[in-house]
């Protein structure tokens, strides 16, 4: 929450930097109903997990800099490389959902179930 003593701008970039992580929870959660409808293994899970929390944080951390330096173009360039990132992350997910769900047995042979 912000306090009630902040004005206008501090509450627009303190919402603004608190997106990155609303946004991170939410691909990582698509990630969880992907790994629970098994369509993905828990490996590419953690893989992917990794790699979506380092381009937010990346993504913040830039953001915040960019507030401190009062630099402009580098909140544009946080913002839209985090866009970038989301839009690359929708691709993703769209070939995941797209899968078949797979049962993978300790012998390492696969099975593809079929609707």
């Amino acid at each position: 929450m912000t306090p009630r003593s902040a004005n206008y701008e501090q509450v627009a970039v303190y919402e603004h930097d608190t997106s990155y992580s609303r946004e991170l929870n939410a691909r990582i959660s698509e990630l969880i109903v992907a790994l629970y409808q098994q369509k993905l293994t828990y490996g590419e899970f953690a893989s992917k997990r990794y790699w979506m929390s380092s381009q937010a944080v990346a993504a913040e951390l830039q953001y915040r800099q960019s507030i401190i330096e009062k630099d402009r173009q580098r909140q544009f360039q946080a913002q839209q490389g985090f866009a970038n990132t989301l839009t690359a992350w929708a691709n993703y997910m769209q070939a995941v959902n797209a899968r078949q769900p797979q049962t993978v047995f300790i012998n390492g042979t696969i099975q593809v179930h079929s609707n």
